[in-house]
């Protein structure tokens, strides 16, 4: 089965992360950065938002709303546009450990 998220050279996007075995992705690019940004400002930005529906009187389904917004749909944005855009490179020295 084929890494959704992983790199193809040809196939005419930048790689935005890049990441060694199975380790963390980190952003190679501006635009890796700025989708990380991205994400941890709309998690980020859920709660005092949240809180500020809550205590402006609003319905509690608008301070779901914005909880889901920011919880559920900002990191399946992420996903999306990382998508085939994270570089593996070899994690293997010499002596073949890893």
């Amino acid at each position: 089965m084929r890494d959704p998220f992983a790199w193809i050279p040809g196939d005419g996007r930048d790689a935005w992360f890049e990441r060694a075995g199975v380790s963390l992705a980190k952003p190679i690019g501006w635009q890796g950065r700025a989708a990380l940004l991205a994400l941890m400002l709309g998690m980020l930005a859920a709660i005092p938002l949240s809180v500020a529906a809550a205590l402006a009187g609003l319905h509690l389904a608008w301070t779901m709303v914005v909880l889901v917004l920011g919880f559920v749909a900002v990191p399946v944005w992420f996903l999306f546009a990382a998508r085939g855009r994270v570089r593996v490179t070899s994690s293997v020295d010499a002596r073949g450990t890893v």
